[in-house]
């Protein structure tokens, strides 16, 4: 599927691999920075990727949602793009996506780096995360996950300067079916 909101990828990863990374700590945390962050230099494989799509970021998160808490509706202040990959819990999930209007009120959260939407808002696009995914952050979105146990995605900036277009142009179909991560 791909629309202006999305694209998902048929990207041969090693989902396993990236499962027990996310899932483990040690030695992947960042000095300085949030818990979630983690520095691709630290581990080979990410490196490995990160050198055939040098346009992803240095660092990549691995955002914990719990059960039956939102995450607010948002538009990312640091990135455009992301790449974000299902490690548990996906499932019954829904990453929500809204219109965007001129007056909105947004208030900028420093701690979690966004602009949250205080002004109604309405749904426009819905998708649950099942296989790794182009998200388009820089349009409203929120997060819903209603059922049991953390929702765990790993979530792969693309740099500042790479908008969600030139993001799906670098992964086109025809470059990542080539490619065995």
């Amino acid at each position: 599927m791909k629309n202006k909101y999305i694209k998902e990828l048929d990207l041969n990863l090693n989902l396993n691999y990236l499962i027990k990374l996310s899932l483990t700590t040690e030695g992947n945390l960042i000095d300085g920075h949030r818990n979630n962050h983690r520095l691709v230099a630290a581990d080979p494989y990410m490196s490995k990727i990160k050198e055939i799509f040098p346009c992803l970021s240095p660092i990549y998160n691995v955002n914990h949602l719990r059960e039956g808490v939102p995450f607010p509706i948002h538009m990312d202040s640091d990135r455009n793009a992301a790449l974000n990959i299902p490690i548990q819990n996906t499932a019954n999930s829904f990453t929500t996506f809204y219109d965007n209007p001129p007056d909105a009120q947004l208030k900028y959260d420093n701690e979690r780096i966004l602009h949250e939407f205080l002004s109604p808002v309405d749904e426009v696009f819905r998708f649950t995360l099942n296989k790794p995914t182009i998200i388009n952050t820089s349009i409203p979105h929120s997060v819903i996950h209603p059922e049991p146990g953390d929702r765990i995605i790993l979530s792969w900036s693309f740099l500042k300067s790479y908008d969600f277009e030139q993001a799906c142009e670098i992964f086109n179909d025809d470059v990542v079916s080539d490619i065995v991560l």
